[in-house]
């Protein structure tokens, strides 16, 4: 069964903390592509 992506909606004051995690989730997506040579967990 898939599940539909979620759109998260953010507040003004947590557009930084929205933009972080976007960050964390480009590189956790690049330590996979990259033979997990970058930890970041």
């Amino acid at each position: 069964m898939d599940r539909p992506l979620t759109v998260r909606t953010y507040l003004d004051f947590e557009k930084p903390i929205a933009e972080l995690e976007s960050k964390v989730a480009e590189l956790s997506a690049l330590s996979v592509e990259d033979d997990g040579s970058v930890s970041i967990t």
